[in-house]
């Protein structure tokens, strides 16, 4: 509680010329987690940032005055307690960082001292939850509780090296970026809806000048992961993380971020890796943009057997249209007929989509800003399997706005080439045989259908 008061009175003496001198309820919201120790450390923190002046003293012998602090129930909570749980997308992701190499090889490396310190506290201690012994000894060392005479300086450290490492798996490590937008994304999407809201307001609105939020080292974390300037080191008890909104002289917006994790000097001043310090505001947003999900619930999902089977069946057909446009091309015997069936595939809105996509597959190489974390060397060395780890990246990674693009792409082709079919017949008769020419319609046909089925399945 002494720390949260030492940090209101920071916040007091960093802000005042900004801040007023007292409370004043328009000008600052302060939201809490539901958990009794960050309520308090939000009403220890408001007691040293807004002590009490003239009317609001109604006390002369307590130096304190009652301000709001808003929470939601913990089963509501989505926004400050993090790692958020019901999501199997990053349930996965969890598991995958947990069997990755690296923490394979630090529990085995440390699968002695695991087990020694297991037999000390008469519990089985694991890499997943060595969190827990960690944080109570911390919290009893610094709080002068006398420690077992097995925890050396030496031990303490082993254990904040495990623990500063099992935080990492929780938001980073494998699919860091994707981690980032079904947690900490969350966070951070706030933040700027609220920089951006108190930009949109007009004079005649009251506008709040500080949005606080009271959570945990883990919230931190989240936050810090998503923008990618997390230390490794877990926070302390009493860090601040602060963004700055400032307005410059030609009238644009730039956005700092603070941070304090140490009483005895300034906040570091931290900065984007792709932006510099005193971020334009626009460039912020758009840097970022990549680690905020529109629909955090649909991504958490799981793609089901039906989705897999009908994304399958459409990148087959897919193949098969390919197959057969170039069939088609083979017969024409005029350059002008080839010519003609370019300009039908072209005059289609979404012909890039059909390109991009089958540029993507067919390479074996996922464009930058779509998954950074995703490598190519995870197609797999066969590429006769090329289509099957593309129907994952369709469920994994491409959004789903594409493949109904390219879908209805597909199908627009199909139907243009239908219509200009009669054209083209008379080159086509000259090289192709009845059954031939039957076939190729009644493909034609077959595949129109089949592409109105996948896209009737895919908006459902």
């Amino acid at each position: 509680m002494r720390q949260q008061y030492e940090l209101g009175q920071f916040l007091r003496e960093r802000y005042k010329d900004f801040l007023n001198s007292s409370y004043d309820r328009q000008e600052i919201y302060v939201r809490s987690t539901d958990i009794d120790r960050t309520l308090m450390s939000a009403q220890a923190n408001l007691a040293g940032l807004y002590p009490p002046h003239g009317h609001q003293i109604f006390r002369p012998d307590l130096n304190w005055q009652p301000i709001p602090v808003h929470t939601v129930p913990l089963k509501y909570e989505k926004l400050l307690r993090f790692p958020l749980s019901n999501c199997p997308r990053y349930e996965k992701l969890l598991k995958e960082s947990l069997n990755s190499k690296r923490i394979e090889k630090t529990v085995e490396e440390n699968q002695d001292f695991l087990d020694m310190v297991s037999e000390k506290i008469k519990l089985k201690v694991i890499f997943n939850n060595v969190w827990k012994l960690y944080d109570t000894l911390f919290c009893e060392k610094i709080h002068n509780f006398t420690l077992p005479s097995w925890v050396t300086p030496e031990v303490i450290a082993r254990l904040k090296y495990l623990n500063d490492l099992g935080m990492e798996v929780l938001f980073g490590l494998s699919g860091m970026q994707e981690k980032s937008r079904l947690q900490g994304g969350l966070l951070l999407k706030q933040i700027l809806e609220n920089v951006t809201r108190s930009i949109n307001e007009t004079n005649s609105t009251p506008r709040l000048k500080m949005i606080m939020y009271s959570a945990h080292d883990t919230t931190l974390i989240a936050l810090q992961m998503a923008l990618n300037v997390y230390s490794g080191i877990t926070p302390p008890y009493a860090s601040c993380y602060m963004f700055e909104l400032y307005q410059e002289n030609d009238g644009s917006f730039t956005l700092d971020m603070y941070f304090r994790n140490d009483t005895s000097i300034e906040p570091h001043l931290l900065a984007l890796p792709s932006c510099s310090e005193h971020c334009a505001l626009q460039k912020f947003i758009q840097n970022t943009k990549d680690l905020i999900s529109d629909n955090r619930d649909e991504e958490c999902k799981f793609a089901s057997q039906a989705s897999s089977s009908i994304l399958t069946d459409c990148l087959r057909s897919r193949c098969v249209y390919r197959a057969l446009l170039r069939r088609i091309e083979l017969q024409l015997t005029s350059r002008s007929d080839r010519e003609l069936l370019d300009h039908v595939l072209k005059q289609t809105r979404y012909y890039s989509d059909i390109t991009f996509l089958s540029t993507c597959l067919r390479n074996q190489i996922i464009p930058n800003g779509l998954q950074s974390t995703f490598k190519p060397s995870q197609f797999g060395p066969n590429r006769d399997n090329i289509y099957t780890h593309g129907i994952e990246i369709l469920q994994k990674r491409f959004s789903l706005r594409l493949l109904k693009h390219t879908l209805a792409a597909m199908r627009r082709h199909l139907q243009a080439l239908q219509s200009s079919l009669p054209q083209l017949r008379a080159s086509l008769s000259q090289t192709c045989k009845g059954p031939l020419l039957f076939f190729i319609l009644r493909r034609i046909h077959n595949l129109n259908s089949q592409f109105y089925s996948a896209l009737l399945d895919t908006k459902n």
